[in-house]
């Protein structure tokens, strides 16, 4: 895993104590950082706000980019619409 360009995670953090959660956080935030590119679905917008640096909406049947703080201020505004799966910056910037 630590030398994967690209990760795709599902609810990473289920079923895991906070203490582990808090390690994971770290380890993944350090590897956006150093460039790897990270997927991640999650439903906690609290882990959202601490992991993510972009978040996709999927909202009927369209993806809206926006900010984690968009999310939890306002559900539904603070977004825009897209192409299905068409990052706001260029390809080779890491998103996590």
């Amino acid at each position: 895993m630590q030398e994967a360009e690209l990760l795709l995670l599902d609810e990473p953090f289920a079923n895991v104590d906070i203490e582990t959660v808090e390690v994971l956080t770290g380890v993944l935030r350090d590897m956006a950082d150093q460039g790897t590119t990270i997927l991640v679905v999650l439903h906690d917008l609290d882990q959202l706000t601490r992991l993510a640096d972009e978040v996709l909406l999927l909202d009927n049947g369209h993806g809206r980019w926006t900010t984690p703080q968009a999310v939890i201020d306002q559900p539904t505004r603070g977004t825009r619409r897209v192409s299905p799966l068409m990052p706001t910056q260029d390809a080779d910037t890491p998103h996590a």
